[in-house]
């Protein structure tokens, strides 16, 4: 499974595990160290599987927050994971994949809450990225609720939207897109205007 976890195989052998057996398996695996390979693979898998979605969520942030004081980046070899298998980098992903195979709001929202360390941070703006092309209204309904995670959404696409000709289309795209309700269109009128002035880089770079 740690093989599913980094994205380096595809779904189809989770998909094969039953809830059950996913139980049996992996729960005495988060007895291990919440900075171990073993700890997020089983917290990742019981996710998937639907299990405890909300607790397995928290335990895939547990190893960035104690990342950030001691700046490591891969989790300890356990249970017969190689050195360097699972890095912190991997978690973003891993959450994301969560969010896009259970289609579970809250795996979003945590991507956008989370704390996040270098290399997690850049991990985890790829993925607020591509679900950002893909359906910003999952995006905006957070960001229309939460001060902060609005601030956090602009955040990130200031560093990653690219050049002025791309904010100008997404800011575009804000603007006409017909959104659920009209605090998220208000939301989107508001990220459309940010974003047309860069905050963080120059215009251009």
């Amino acid at each position: 499974m740690a093989a599913v976890f980094t994205g380096e195989r595809e779904l189809k052998s989770l998909n094969a595990l039953s809830k059950e057996a996913a139980i049996k398996e992996f729960t005495p695996i988060l007895k291990d160290s919440p900075d171990s390979g073993s700890f997020v693979v089983a917290a990742f898998v019981l996710a998937m599987k639907g299990v405890d979605v909300d607790a397995n969520l928290a335990r895939l942030v547990m190893p960035i927050k104690n990342s950030h004081d001691d700046m490591y980046e891969e989790l300890k070899a356990t249970r017969g994971l190689a050195e360097n298998q699972i890095l912190i980098e991997d978690i973003p992903n891993a959450i994301y994949t969560i969010y896009k195979t259970r289609k579970y709001g809250p795996a979003l929202k945590t991507l956008l809450t989370m704390p996040v360390a270098w290399p997690a941070a850049e991990y985890r703006d790829d993925c607020v990225m591509a679900q950002l092309r893909l359906d910003p209204k999952s995006l905006l309904g957070f960001a229309s609720s939460d001060a902060k995670v609005y601030a956090t959404l602009w955040d990130i696409i200031d560093w990653n939207i690219g050049p002025i000709q791309d904010r100008m289309r997404l800011a575009k795209v804000l603007k006409t897109s017909a959104w659920s309700t009209p605090a998220m269109k208000k939301t989107a009128l508001r990220l459309a205007h940010d974003i047309a002035t860069p905050k963080n880089r120059p215009i251009g770079v």
